[in-house]
């Protein structure tokens, strides 16, 4: 793993995304690095009549500029299990993230939730603890943020401050 949010072991429950809004983790850069892969461990798989649509994740610079992103990885995430998805670099973009931005942001997005909704495994914070009392304008920014009404696509471009703190850090990390 090149960069994660926090350690997998904390995981102590599920996080079920509401459709629609784009949810954004910040995540620790301490070396050079260049992910090719987002790895989201998946609680409860998106099944049944209504399908899963428009799942993406994605690769965020400190500046909310989206470097890389995934193909709708939705039957990917119709499945349980920890879920490894290929990032592809966006036009004129780079993937690399330097030490010195000291962080990226993992964006995790379903356009749609299926019947039996897409469920990540997640560490339920308490109001304050998983974001350490940060906000969306502390710098750094708190660790774990929302944007509602963002649509069935990752945004070209995010801005940090719009977004809404989220208690919730659902299980990511970049390889």
């Amino acid at each position: 793993m090149l960069t994660w949010a926090f350690d997998p072991a904390a995981i102590s429950g599920g996080f079920t995304p509401t459709a629609g809004t784009l949810y954004i983790v910040r995540q620790p850069v301490r070396k050079v690095i260049a992910p090719t892969q987002a790895v989201v461990a998946v609680q409860t798989a998106g099944t049944g009549v209504q399908p899963l649509v428009s799942t993406f994740a994605g690769l965020y610079d400190k500046n909310g500029v989206l470097r890389s992103a995934s193909v709708d990885e939705s039957t990917t995430f119709s499945t349980a299990g920890i879920r490894s998805v290929n990032l592809v670099v966006q036009g004129g973009q780079t993937n690399t993230i330097s030490d010195t931005d000291g962080y990226c942001w993992f964006g995790f997005l379903v356009g749609t939730q299926a019947t039996t909704p897409l469920a990540l495994r997640a560490a339920a914070g308490i109001a304050g603890v998983t974001n350490m009392g940060l906000n969306q304008s502390s710098t750094p920014p708190a660790r774990s943020l929302s944007l509602a009404a963002v649509g069935s696509s990752l945004p070209a471009t995010i801005t940090v401050s719009s977004f809404s703190t989220n208690n919730t850090l659902h299980s990511v990390q970049f390889a």
